[in-house]
């Protein structure tokens, strides 16, 4: 065996494999490297636009809260109104929904006397309610009149 391998000595391997290998290895280390540094320029580029944007939304969230302050102490001297104006708002809604709406001329069944509306009385409780059209007639008289004798 010894003759053999003093023979047959081992085959010497190329240098130029292991010099191909180093700079595949060298190349894709470089390659690795590039795409390192170009994802981290994307996400710092990224990471500034998300940075411009907050401050952005800041400065419209500071604008919004300088509005609600100057609105909430317009509105503060309202405040015991309140109720009135939910009142009036809730009567406004009710009118809406009338058939008949103010200086509307309409006729006062059985007689057919023309009449012109001049305000509406409504009158109620939580269990019942009523609605009254004050009518002026053309004489000048001011009547009192339930919503089924009027006719358009």
């Amino acid at each position: 065996m010894e003759n053999d391998a003093v023979n047959n000595p081992a085959p010497k391997k190329s240098k130029w494999g292991r010099i191909l290998i180093y700079i595949l290895l060298l190349g894709i280390i470089v390659y690795l490297a590039r795409e390192l540094r170009e994802s981290e320029a994307g996400r710092n580029r990224h990471t500034r636009q998300l940075e411009q944007q907050i401050q952005e939304q800041q400065k419209t969230l500071q604008n919004l809260n300088s509005i609600v302050q100057s609105q909430t102490s317009q509105l503060r001297e309202y405040k015991p109104y309140q109720a009135n104006i939910r009142a009036a708002a809730l009567r406004d809604s009710i009118y809406k929904i009338l058939p008949f709406q103010f200086g509307e001329t309409v006729f006062i069944m059985p007689d057919s006397l023309k009449a012109t509306i001049n305000a509406v009385n409504i009158s109620g409780n939580a269990s019942e309610y009523s609605i009254k059209y004050q009518v002026r007639t053309r004489k000048g008289d001011y009547m009192s009149v339930s919503l089924t004798d009027l006719k358009k």
